[in-house]
């Protein structure tokens, strides 16, 4: 259902060319879950791979260190200080 909302694209020769403007923006709200998805998804097997290797103790590594990355991620733009 969201995928054949997100990616119909009967609308963008309709309006004066906001049928384009409003297929991008239904385009951008579909990819933005599916990339964030897609990043949940690869910590979670880099993880499980370090279990495999290491067992608990390294999966709970690879998780402290996507968390502190995170948080990285998330204030790199803020003074932390």
């Amino acid at each position: 259902m969201l995928s054949r909302w997100a990616y119909d694209d009967s609308t963008i020769s309709s309006w004066f060319g906001l049928g384009f403007l409003w297929f991008l923006i239904r385009l951008v709200v579909a990819l933005i879950p599916g990339l964030v998805d897609l990043v949940l998804i690869v910590a979670c097997v880099v993880a499980a791979i370090a279990f495999v290797l290491f067992g608990t103790t390294g999966q709970n590594i690879v998780y402290g260190l996507e968390a502190l990355l995170a948080l990285f991620i998330a204030f790199a733009g803020s003074n932390l200080l």
